[in-house]
């Protein structure tokens, strides 16, 4: 639990349950934890401008219900165009959790609701297909070979483990040799999506 801000959210019920020990608040939780060497932010600005949201967000009215709300339900918050990523995650995980409590719903269905509005947001560009999985071992001619079985097998794009190697230019020299065999087998249409696992630096 180093360097982590744990992030609790309140919402008031309107009119709040009946009971003696109902403070009509129903609370989620998140975590910010922004990652050192892959993050742009540091902890301790995201930290800062956590505790600052702390003084901002009381009394902020948010959706009732992320069913029918607008593609980015927490849009309006005070902020929110310049929240860090780490801080917008964390805020919004609080919030879903929230939500989900407050609706008696599970967070699965509120991310269910959030992501058709996505998918009317983006239209076409929503959907994601199955990726075939390059792990990345052995000689560029063995995983260009894979690479070439995988995209026979129909996978429109492929996963490729990077991060494994001596280092990064080894990985490029893999990813291009991937490449340029895809493009001889006549398979043009195939995206290759490079995964490092944290293997590699920011600057990397």
């Amino acid at each position: 639990w180093k360097d982590v801000v744990v992030v609790v959210f309140g919402i008031s019920r309107e009119p709040p349950d009946a009971g003696p020990d109902d403070d009509g608040i129903v609370y989620g939780v998140g975590e910010v934890a922004p990652l050192e060497g892959f993050s742009k932010e540091s902890f301790r600005s995201a930290l800062d401008q956590t505790l600052f949201l702390t003084s901002r967000l009381p009394g902020t009215r948010i959706p009732g219900s992320a069913s029918g709300s607008s593609r980015d339900p927490f849009g309006d918050l005070p902020g929110s165009p310049e929240l860090l990523p780490s801080v917008k995650m964390g805020l919004e995980q609080a919030l879903i959790t929230a939500l989900a409590r407050v609706d008696n719903v599970s967070i699965a269905e509120i991310l269910g609701d959030l992501a058709e509005e996505d998918a009317k947001f983006l239209g076409d560009a929503a959907e994601v297909g199955v990726n075939g999985l390059l792990a990345g071992k052995g000689s560029l001619e063995e995983v260009a070979s894979e690479a070439v079985r995988l995209s026979e097998q129909r996978h429109a794009c492929l996963k490729v483990k990077v991060g494994r190697r001596t280092d990064p230019c080894q990985d490029g020299a893999m990813v291009s040799k991937v490449a340029e065999a895809l493009e001889g087998a006549g398979h043009h249409g195939v995206t290759l999506r490079a995964d490092a696992n944290r293997a590699w630096s920011r600057e990397q």
